[in-house]
């Protein structure tokens, strides 16, 4: 049993660590992946829906192809020259100052780029609640006329889309942990899963083998007893008392070959039980018995108290082998009830193991109503 139960918590600490590990070292790593995911989809939401509004009203450009610094424009109210801090593409350059101008004519509507972002998004196995942040010159607007975003969300970084830098976008994805799991790659969850199981399974194999060793021992030693008993020869010094041996040498008793948890006090009073008639003791015997040279100085209400304590402290020790109870007998003494019912050598029958069980609630029962 205590190895059974050693086996079970080291398989129970087994998966804990496991679990730990998965959330120490691969949330992390899966967090990162879908943050670069919304970053991504951001940058092509973004030139999807420029390319969108940019051919509701047709603006002069030039064609790219060199690095420029400084870009004008014909404008209604005349040349506009728009300057860059580095030399950059000539194309992007005209995508800068277009979005700078659309900004006016076409403004981005947030729930439409929204529904971009979230279809992406959803292509790609996220399927979360999430929004969209656009500002232009300090003034903010929410996808679906949502407030802030949630705390726990993760929010993208701020992507101006000018050449000014008064046009800006940016995403929030509150994903949950079922997200994280499936961004976890298949093959290390596979992974874990068989060291976990190798784990488990050199657990159950030790415990196997520690249960075989010490059946073993136990058999071989069961063996010699029954060896004995059949020859007729009988350990001097020892006293049977059904299945308990009682060794007066050692003063220990064993419950076949297990030795049990005993007091010397408790060895003694077992060794009155044995010699009983049907396993029956007085108080007045046990007294005498177990007090022998302080019976007559300790006082009534001493002893008593003694012979309660002791009888207790046996219960306890046979509380593991029901076949064994002690019985009171008001006003006469105590008998140690033996049920043959049940199997020996501290084991009981499955049907009889239930009876306990039953037995045992309707026990409470019974006290719960007469507490009532």
């Amino acid at each position: 049993m205590a190895a059974r139960f050693k086996s079970t918590i080291g398989l129970i600490i087994l998966i804990v660590i496991g679990i730990i590990g998965i959330f120490y070292f691969l949330v992390p790593s899966a967090e990162e992946d879908i943050h670069m995911l919304a970053e991504r989809v951001l940058q092509e939401t973004i030139i999807e829906d420029y390319h969108v509004r940019s051919n509701t009203k047709s603006i002069y450009s030039r064609p790219g192809g060199r690095k420029i610094k400084n870009y004008q424009i014909e404008t209604e109210k005349g040349i506009e020259t728009f300057s860059f801090k580095d030399s950059i593409d000539e194309h992007r350059a005209n995508q800068l100052v277009t979005q700078y101008l659309l900004a006016e004519y076409s403004p981005i509507n947030p729930d439409t780029f929204m529904a971009i972002f979230n279809e992406k998004m959803k292509k790609n196995g996220i399927t979360d609640s999430m929004g969209i942040i656009y500002r232009y010159k300090g003034q903010t607007q929410y996808s679906n006329n949502d407030s802030l975003s949630p705390r726990t969300a993760y929010c993208t970084t701020i992507q101006f889309l000018d050449a000014r830098e008064t046009v800006s976008v940016q995403a929030w994805v509150n994903y949950n942990i079922w997200t994280i799991i499936k961004y976890i790659p298949l093959l290390i969850i596979f992974y874990v899963v068989c060291v976990l199981g190798l784990g488990a399974l050199l657990i159950l194999i030790y415990t196997y083998y520690k249960n075989k060793k010490f059946n073993a021992k136990d058999n071989f030693i069961a063996a010699e007893v029954k060896a004995s008993e059949s020859e007729g020869e009988a350990a001097e010094g020892n006293i049977r008392l059904e299945d308990i041996i009682l060794d007066t040498n050692k003063t220990k008793a064993y419950m076949g070959s297990k030795e049990l948890d005993i007091s010397k006090q408790a060895f003694q009073l077992l060794l009155l039980f044995q010699k009983g008639t049907e396993h029956f003791v007085s108080r007045d015997e046990i007294k005498k018995g177990l007090w022998t040279n302080e019976y007559e100085t300790l006082g009534e209400m001493n002893l008593d108290r003694r012979v309660d304590s002791s009888i207790n402290r046996l219960r306890k020790v046979l509380q593991d082998y029901p076949q064994y109870k002690i019985k009171r007998i008001r006003g006469a003494g105590y008998q140690l009830v033996v049920n043959s019912n049940l199997c020996k050598n501290g084991s009981v029958g499955q049907v009889d193991h239930y009876k306990i069980i039953v037995e045992k609630i309707l026990n409470r029962l019974r006290n719960c109503f007469k507490c009532l």
